[in-house]
């Protein structure tokens, strides 16, 4: 036991190495005089941050100071991890700091994979991430300069500002990932023969990613949809309907009344019919029908349905709502009520609104909306069959009506019991105090 506490003591003594590179500590210094105080400092500035948070929070500043004081506690918190981070290793490697990264920056640049003149390697791979992300940021900061700066002083409809908007996102993303992965080494040219030899295999594999793209690009060049838009839009057999919040090269994203968000592949926009209700104008017309009994003044119908209409809360005032008379039902009169109204995802809202105002109209002014009626005609029957099934049918509603005298009779008698016994109750309970 001695033997093997002995051998594990030295394994944790005995400098560590890596490959060719020899490092100036162990195992147990490596965990005593980094590990440790890295996690106790991290622990610390976590406590320090809390702390000055909830003191921000509890302050009299407004809402957008205290905000901004917290993002800027958090900034200064992560800074100082790092150069805590950095400290303790400095501490750490000592003397031999510099020695150390210069094997590893050796080990890191050392080719995995060459083709031509296009070497990569691990630190090829992590100088192009900050590239990409670079590359991502500059997209967004352009598409928010142009539209900011340039879109709303010329003279463009919200789907070509839209679309120029996204072109200059992804142009200005590809030109800055060009630039970038050009200054870190990376021959393009031999990447491109790389990626066409990739592309044949891979394109059979990701065909409907290919095609989501493309997708996306058609939908972002000839806009028939765009950020805002509400639509009505079919996917997988199910039919969505929402306002598009975002639009990307392989996917959209709506936001149904439900609070859903569906992500819906670009493919199935171009490929199927999609309703946009504001296309090019938010304001759409509603229909709302109702059926009415064949005796009614239709002239006193028109007028209740178009009060109706007036009064909506959700119309556009510019434009009068107007009844029209759809069909002769067999139950009644088919009336039409169209409203339009000021925004499209306002329609069933403003549909649920209309249909109880108009029940209310109808109510107040004595119109009947008839129950589906069906008249039956006997012919060839005798007529002491006649006779009989209406003595059958009177027969039914006299035990019908008795059945509900003799019901509520009987709630009656409870109903005085159970007030005989409250009074009775109630004498005790007095005879008692007295």
């Amino acid at each position: 036991m001695q033997q093997i506490l002995n051998e594990f003591w030295i394994i944790l003594i005995t400098p560590l190495a890596l490959g060719s590179i020899q490092f100036p500590f162990s195992i147990f210094s490596l965990v005593l005089e980094f590990l440790l105080p890295l996690v106790v400092g991290i622990l610390f500035l976590r406590f320090m941050r809390r702390a000055a948070i909830k003191a921000v929070e509890q302050s009299k500043f407004n809402e957008e100071n205290r905000q901004m004081l917290i993002r800027g506690l958090k900034i200064v918190s992560r800074i100082l991890i790092l150069l805590l981070f950095i400290l303790l290793t400095t501490f750490l490697l000592g003397a031999e700091l510099f020695s150390v990264l210069k094997s590893l920056g050796s080990i890191l640049n050392e080719p995995f994979f060459k083709s031509g003149e296009l070497n990569i390697s691990v630190m090829t791979i992590l100088s192009a991430i900050p590239v990409f992300y670079v590359a991502s940021w500059a997209g967004r900061t352009s598409r928010a300069l142009v539209e900011s700066k340039v879109l709303h002083r010329i003279p463009v409809d919200a789907s070509q500002r839209f679309g120029i908007a996204s072109i200059t996102r992804y142009a200005v993303m590809l030109m800055v990932a060009i630039i970038g992965l050009s200054l870190i080494g990376i021959n393009l040219s031999s990447l491109m023969v790389i990626f066409g030899v990739l592309g044949i295999g891979i394109g059979f594999g990701l065909q409907t990613m290919v095609a989501n793209f493309f997708a996306g690009l058609t939908i972002i060049m000839t806009r028939p949809i765009k950020e805002g838009d509400y639509i009505l839009a079919s996917s997988s057999g199910e039919n969505i309907e929402g306002r598009v919040a975002k639009i990307t090269l392989l996917h959209s994203v709506v936001n149904t009344l439900l609070n859903e968000t569906i992500i819906i592949p670009n493919s199935a926009i171009t490929q199927n019919a999609v309703h946009n209700y504001s296309y090019d104008s938010p304001q759409v017309i509603i229909p709302v029908s109702v059926e009415v009994h064949y005796e009614s003044d239709l002239d006193e119908v028109e007028e209740l349905m178009l009060t109706a209409g007036r009064s909506c809360p959700y119309r556009d005032g510019n434009f009068e709502p107007t009844v029209k008379i759809q069909n002769f039902a067999s139950s009644g009169i088919e009336m039409k009520l169209c409203t339009r109204i000021r925004m499209a995802d306002e329609r069933l809202a403003a549909m649920a609104w209309l249909r109880k105002e108009i029940w209310r109209q109808f109510k107040n002014g004595g119109i009947v909306i008839p129950y589906p009626q069906v008249d039956l005609h006997f012919e060839g029957i005798q007529p002491g069959v006649l006779q009989a099934l209406g003595r059958i049918v009177a027969s039914g509603e006299q035990k019908a009506s008795g059945e509900q005298k003799a019901g509520e009779q009987k709630a009656g008698e409870q109903k005085a019991g159970e007030q005989k016994a409250g009074e009775q109750k109630a004498s005790g309970e007095q005879k008692a105090h007295g």
